[in-house]
């Protein structure tokens, strides 16, 4: 949930410019988007981001506020498509989410962008073809977008998931397969689902810090949680049975880099020495983010790359 005061300093901006919209990280936060772990740490927010259509603006009364405001140029299209969200506070006008996610990859950068894109379709409060229709790639600054529209998959089930997905795109790994049912061979049963696999059967799990932390009761109010992790470890080595290798990337791995290394490394050994894939049975999602050819693949330095018919 949002903290009251900042919802309070951010409406009560909004509120002394009528006209404004709230935009960017302070639309971010009133649609309760989800935020990048380094952006989580700073434990505050950096500006309160109004966006005007107009160039000249007029002084806050309050001071306190008048140092924390970032005045943003908006176009008409984004101000027509601007939402109300009511508060306790007091009712505002905010961008859409889609505009939201653009103006992010504009101001704070392409990894907020996508953790808060792929929350929100995730959440199934917004959806592709609404970011399509708001027109970004071919709007002026739009390069980033492009990217971010790329990136951004429906599949993300966690802010983290999402974020490690971008750490390997950054690091130039090819695109893993996301979201991948796998099945027995001959009998098709179903043996599990993970979060990433790459065609040589390298599988790769996000072990966020407190992924087994949570408490899980059943029925009767019993703790189960020693059978949430003994599931988890009994459908791995069902999987593995086929072939499948399994890499558990937690926080720490995660956060210090040698995560993705230790990816890009069983990726090079399993080039040279790839396994036995005839009995391997499954099916994704989809592929993590598109590359230069794949369908409704947008270039970011140019015009959009027309999808295969």
């Amino acid at each position: 949930m949002a903290e009251p005061r900042l919802i309070q300093d951010i409406v009560a901006a909004a509120v002394a410019k009528p006209r404004s919209v709230v935009v960017g990280e302070s639309a971010a936060f009133l649609h309760e988007l989800a935020r990048t772990t380094p952006r989580l740490r700073l434990h505050k927010h950096s500006s309160i981001d109004l966006g005007f259509t107009y160039a000249k603006h007029y002084a806050v009364s309050d001071r306190r506020l008048a140092r924390s405001l970032a005045f943003r140029r908006i176009s008409t299209g984004e101000e027509e498509r601007a939402v109300r969200i009511r508060s306790y506070y007091g009712s505002v006008r905010v961008a859409s989410i889609p505009d939201t996610c653009f103006q992010l990859t504009k101001w704070v950068g392409l990894e907020e962008a996508c953790v808060a894109a792929e929350y929100a379709l995730h959440r199934q409060i917004v959806t592709l073809a609404e970011f399509d229709r708001a027109g970004f790639t071919t709007r002026k600054g739009a390069a980033r977008y492009r990217q971010l529209r790329n990136l951004v998959t429906p599949w993300a089930e966690s802010p983290r998931e999402s974020e490690l997905k971008l750490a390997m795109w950054r690091a130039g790994l090819p695109a893993p397969c996301q979201q991948v049912s796998i099945y027995e061979p001959g009998a098709r049963r179903f043996l599990g689902r993970v979060d990433f696999m790459f065609p040589c059967g390298l599988i790769i799990e996000y072990d966020g810090a407190s992924k087994y932390r949570e408490p899980v009761f059943d029925i009767d109010g019993n703790y189960q949680g020693e059978e949430t992790i003994a599931a988890e470890l009994s459908r791995q080595k069902r999987i593995a049975l086929y072939g499948y290798e399994f890499l558990r990337i937690d926080h720490a791995a995660f956060t210090d880099g040698m995560g993705v290394k230790a990816i890009a490394d069983r990726l090079d050994w399993l080039r040279q020495y790839p396994r036995d894939n005839r009995r391997w049975l499954w099916k994704a999602k989809g592929k993590a983010w598109k590359e230069p050819g794949d369908a409704g693949w947008l270039n970011p330095g140019g015009v959009p790359q027309q999808s295969e018919s």
